[in-house]
């Protein structure tokens, strides 16, 4: 698995999205955040590969950890 296979990264990172939606990277991360696992995502979008999800929290590592996101 690899990120750029995922992930939609726009003009900005901030604006990212999981190729083939309109589903935000920040919104995935707000989810686990708040608590939610992949699997309860996974669940809402039965159509997007789980590994989609786990390629949007590590997107957002990667940019935050070389400061390209907020």
């Amino acid at each position: 698995m690899t990120i750029e296979q995922y992930i939609e990264d726009r003009d900005r990172p901030e604006h990212a999205i999981i190729t083939g939606t309109q589903l935000g990277v920040y919104a995935v991360q707000a989810r686990l955040d708040a608590g939610e696992t992949v699997d309860d995502i996974a669940a809402d979008y039965p159509d997007v590969p789980r590994n989609a999800f786990h390629a949007a929290r590590n997107y957002l590592w990667v940019m935050r950890k070389f400061k390209k996101a907020p």
